[in-house]
């Protein structure tokens, strides 16, 4: 992989080349008439540049949570950089301007040893939503901002992707991002999971408190029309996408916020998303078999929905 900057004319001013063990292993900086290698330790973090000789020109030592100090070749400190390196711990760059590091999802600050912005995910694998790596910054690294990562296993040659084998299934991912406070007011929404768009149910049979409506068969049956009626908004596009990619990621998407702050009420997208939980509802409450309690429930999710393709769909 090369990355290559340019200035304000897309002239081309420096390219970097990377190794394809791990995502950040900046190899090779070329730029003007000089190469300078990288070199790292096991956390990928940059302990020297060396010129295309193999003579070191300059080395980097770091605090625990990244905070650099730049050495000259013989380990001596209080050097000033020649070189204008802004790759350095965990192989991230460092904007020159705040001092900051960008990884990829939020901004990291080495001389906090914390995060700037709250986990995107949420509270997946740690109460503290700014904790950089769960106070084990010389174990792990956190490449995109999300979790922390086994460098040598976890991030190899950019595949952010998790095989669906590895994948949590809807109602683990539902349940999940419902105890992480990602619930919404509705009867359901999409939750981002491991890579993909979950459809999930917030109030069992549809009903305001999240009990249910008394009868399972109902439940179930309102419940399933809210998973198409979700799938509905997935298939055509309402979500803002694409989910983050890798296991373990798990995340509220955009589109049930934003039609709310912008003040659109969204008909266009549910319009067609009631449509369908009516057909489905339709279609599956003969399952009741007869039974009057679950016949009401079915029947009351079927003037509630009715009511709301009176009102969206004009």
């Amino acid at each position: 992989m090369a990355l290559v900057e340019a200035d304000p004319n897309y002239t081309a001013t420096a390219m970097y080349s990377y190794h394809p063990q791990y995502v950040d292993a900046v190899a090779v900086r070329f730029r003007d008439a000089d190469a300078h290698v990288y070199l790292h330790d096991a956390n990928y973090n940059v302990t020297a540049l060396a010129d295309n000789s193999g003579t070191v020109v300059e080395r980097y030592t770091y605090y625990p949570y990244g905070r650099e100090v730049v050495l000259d070749p013989n380990f001596s400190p209080g050097y000033e950089t020649n070189f204008d390196n802004e790759y350095l711990y965990t192989g991230r760059r460092i904007d020159p301007l705040t001092g900051l590091q960008i990884n990829r999802n939020r901004w990291y600050a080495s001389h906090l040893g914390r995060w700037l912005s709250p986990d995107p995910i949420g509270y997946y694998d740690s109460k503290n939503l700014y904790q950089y790596l769960n106070a084990r910054p010389l174990k792990k690294t956190d490449p995109i901002g999300l979790e922390g990562v086994d460098p040598y296993g976890a991030l190899q040659a950019c595949d952010f992707s998790c095989a669906p084998s590895k994948q949590r299934g809807s109602a683990t991912c539902c349940a999940l991002a419902a105890g992480g406070g990602m619930a919404g007011s509705d009867a359901g929404g999409v939750v981002c999971c491991d890579g993909r768009m979950v459809p999930c149910v917030w109030l069992p049979g549809g009903m305001a408190g999240g009990g249910g409506t008394g009868d399972s068969t109902a439940d179930g049956i309102i419940d399933g029309c809210i998973i198409e009626h979700e799938q509905k908004h997935i298939e055509q596009g309402d979500i803002a996408g694409p989910c983050p990619e890798g296991c373990g990621r798990l995340s509220r998407p955009l589109f049930p916020w934003f039609r709310r702050w912008f003040g659109n009420p969204g008909n266009t997208q549910e319009c067609p998303a009631y449509r369908a939980e009516l057909d489905c509802l339709t279609r599956n409450a003969r399952k009741c078999g007869g039974i009057a309690s679950c016949e009401a429930a079915v029947d009351g999710r079927i003037r509630f929905v009715l009511g709301q393709i009176r009102s969206r769909c004009k």
